[in-house]
């Protein structure tokens, strides 16, 4: 429940993580309290508190060798792609998408969605299993809605795999060149398939996808509500996006719900 007294020094901030559509039936709700919404913090690019999930930081010296470590046991690997997943329907329709690039490609589906478990004993172990044995993790947005991308993505980004994303994120801005491979830039699964397969005989495409590794360090995000702090501490502070003091958007349903331009692939997505 919403205080009953907005006071005039105090700003109320809408804070939001998920998808836009996991909350279609709370329009009529949000546009009932829109009006006393000072601030926006989510994973959109254009909130007043942006909140990415890791930062890349640049390393101060190259290890050469251990790109090639990576290579070799890249190359020795078994499996070729894994998929963690417990929702079976989503509104993005990954699920389809799946099942179409299964007719080409080896895709062991791990979770409730599909025929293989991850060890018994905690998380950890999964992502054992995946810098052990597998090439490529899909790392799949169940929504592909503007800039959406989950915490997922980031920390397959750690491992000794090359993740394929399936989202509607710029990645481009969010990622280091050359670290995951796009699944909505090919035709359709089935070119897809022909690339992976390419990659997985090709020690130079290998180790063009690795390369970012010996470049940077990965820092999973908990420092965003760091930047609320200084923004709730601050009039202005010029040339720092992350703090400039905002008008209210008045017209938060359009701005949470319309311009989130989400959409679903198909057979005919490109």
């Amino acid at each position: 429940d919403l205080p009953r007294t907005h006071y005039e020094n105090q700003r109320w901030v809408l804070f939001n993580l998920d998808s836009p559509l996991k909350f279609e039936r709370k329009r009529e709700l949000l546009s009932q309290f829109q009006a006393h919404i000072n601030w926006t913090m989510s994973y959109r690019n254009d909130s007043d508190i942006y909140v990415p999930y890791a930062r890349f930081v640049k390393k101060p010296n190259q290890n050469v060798n251990s790109i090639k470590i990576l290579v070799d046991a890249f190359m020795n690997k078994t499996r070729e792609i894994a998929w963690f997943v417990n929702d079976c329907s989503t509104a993005s329709r990954r699920e389809n998408y799946v099942k179409e690039l299964g007719k080409y490609s080896q895709v062991d589906i791990y979770g409730i969605c599909g025929q293989f478990s991850c060890p018994t004993n905690g998380e950890l172990n999964c992502f054992k299993l995946l810098d052990f044995n597998y090439k490529f993790y899909l790392s799949f947005e169940d929504s592909l809605c503007k800039d959406y991308v989950t915490e997922n993505l980031y920390e397959i980004l750690s491992l000794n795999v090359i993740p394929i994303i399936f989202g509607s994120a710029d990645y481009k801005s969010l990622l280091p060149q050359n670290s995951y491979i796009d699944a909505l830039a090919f035709k359709d699964p089935f070119n897809l398939s022909n690339y992976l397969r390419k990659i997985s005989t090709d020690q130079s495409l290998i180790r063009s996808y690795l390369e970012w590794k010996q470049n940077f360090n990965i820092y999973i995000n908990d420092f965003y509500f760091c930047n609320l702090c200084d923004k709730l501490n601050a009039n202005e502070i010029k040339g720092n996006r992350s703090m400039k003091i905002s008008t209210v958007k008045r017209n938060l349903v359009k701005w949470f719900y319309d311009e989130s331009h989400c959409t679903f692939w198909s057979q005919h997505y490109i």
